[in-house]
């Protein structure tokens, strides 16, 4: 890498080069789960809280389970639809293009 020309008097300095910009790693690589809506943490966050502050209230602590289960499965549920779809395949270059047959002239 060449270092950067020197300042003549008078002039500023160009800002130094930005790295490229990258997409997160860890955001949209599985192909099962996509990102969870705040609405749907909005919905399963309170739901998760009553049923745990159920089960310590009640004393039973199924009531406790089945509404942490029911929470899980709704943000897993949205997760689920919010995945990112699968880009096709490429096709391949090496088939030529099908062709129509020729159509007859009457």
């Amino acid at each position: 890498m060449r270092p950067p020309p020197p300042a003549r008097a008078g002039m500023r300095p160009s800002p130094p080069a930005r790295p490229a910009e990258r997409a997160p790693q860890n955001r949209g690589t599985s192909r099962q789960l996509g990102r969870v809506d705040p609405f749907c943490w909005i919905a399963a966050g309170p739901l998760f809280i009553v049923g745990v502050g159920l089960a310590v209230i009640a004393g039973n602590v199924w009531i406790g389970v089945v509404g942490v289960a029911f929470s899980a499965a709704l943000v897993l549920f949205d997760a689920r639809v919010n995945r990112t779809p699968v880009p096709p395949a490429p096709r391949s270059t090496s088939q030529a293009p099908a062709r129509r047959p020729p159509q007859r002239r009457q």
